[in-house]
């Protein structure tokens, strides 16, 4: 089974890889982000608030970029 197609130059598997590696990052930090503002003394409503202004604000960027 291939990955990409036949007519995939060397350049389209960098892109699908840099992308690949960008989402596990975001998906850490979507993680990690909640995890260690909890342990800083933040309640659940502060850390909810936090994290869906992070989220919202990197898939705006990211549509704006796009």
């Amino acid at each position: 089974m291939r990955l990409f197609p036949a007519t995939a130059d060397a350049n389209a598997r960098r892109l699908i890889y840099a992308r690949a590696l960008r989402a596990v990052a975001d998906g850490y930090v979507g993680i990690l982000l909640p995890a260690y503002l909890l342990a800083l003394g933040l309640d659940a409503f502060e850390v909810g608030v936090l994290t869906t202004a992070t989220l919202l604000g990197s898939a705006s960027l990211t549509l704006f970029a796009g």
